[in-house]
């Protein structure tokens, strides 16, 4: 399976060296002043009005709002948080315009040629890698996979087993790598891309062949049904137990178990009994 570089992570850009000197960056902005070369520099700062600051080598510049994103409100305006979370990051930008000894960048057009790209070419089943922006423990992981595209990871996607808490299993700032599990389209562009981690994980075969018939393990309760109860072996895999009267468990215990099934070619399931809490 190819991966899909982030676009934004590959196209050809100049990065100044932070021992550069004042005029030797002065002249690296200016030469890039109206043309479409690409530069990259440190965000340092956002202001209250969502303007940010971007350092290049020891010159500070100014990006204007709505030069972010070309992704506006309702009222027009780029969202503040879209500024807010450039903080702290390196910024690839076009130098637009000089005034009163500023340098002022855009990225607009960085993030239009990146969209654009994604528009035509992004196709499910596609491996991408992302950026872990956000996470919500009821729904799932927001990824940034370019192009200011945030990208869903559903939970029912992240891992083979069940998911009680995601931040078990992955953090905000890590990054992954996904298939595209759908696409969504209105007007012919994208409107929303969801996403599955499980393709990307070791075979379910391999991570089954470990065990046999009649091995006594150590898992924890992750999740209980009217029928089952599942324990957590390892951090991919699930065992499936019956429900007994004997055994009370509650999500989080360690228990037990005994495997009596490690499947079939058909059904790769599996299943155990649960011997006792630990």
């Amino acid at each position: 399976m190819n991966l899909i570089e982030n676009t934004i992570d590959t196209i050809q850009y100049l990065e100044i060296n932070q021992n550069d000197t004042y005029e030797n960056s002065l002249e690296r902005l200016s030469s890039a002043l109206g043309t479409k070369e690409i530069l990259s520099g440190y965000c340092s700062k956002c202001s209250k009005d969502g303007n940010l600051t971007i350092e290049f080598g020891d010159t500070k510049c100014t990006m204007l709002r709505n030069e972010v994103t070309p992704i506006l409100q309702d009222d027009g305006l780029v969202h503040k948080v879209q500024c807010q979370n450039k903080v702290g990051k390196i910024i690839k930008f076009r130098v637009i315009n000089y005034d009163n000894n500023i340098f002022y960048l855009s990225r607009k057009s960085v993030v239009e040629e990146i969209r654009g790209q994604y528009n035509k070419t992004l196709q499910e089943g596609q491996l991408v890698k992302g950026i872990i922006t956000n996470i919500d423990e009821n729904i799932g992981c927001f990824v940034d996979i370019g192009g200011d595209y945030t990208a869903m990871l559903p939970k029912r996607y992240l891992e083979y087993v069940f998911v009680n808490n995601i931040t078990d299993h992955v953090s905000v700032g890590e990054v992954i790598e996904a298939v595209i599990k759908e696409i969504d389209k209105k007007d012919n562009a994208i409107n929303m891309i969801t996403l599955s981690r499980i393709e990307t994980l070791p075979p379910y075969e391999e991570l089954i062949s470990e065990f046999e018939t009649g091995d006594i393990v150590i898992g924890t309760v992750n999740q209980i049904t009217p029928k089952s109860i599942f324990a957590q072996l390892t951090k991919h895999l699930n065992i499936t137990c019956k429900l007994s009267s004997n055994v009370r468990v509650i999500p989080g215990q360690k228990v037990r178990i005994k495997v009596k099934r490690t499947g079939n070619s058909i059904d790769k399931r599996l299943v155990g009994e649960i011997i006792s809490v630990l």
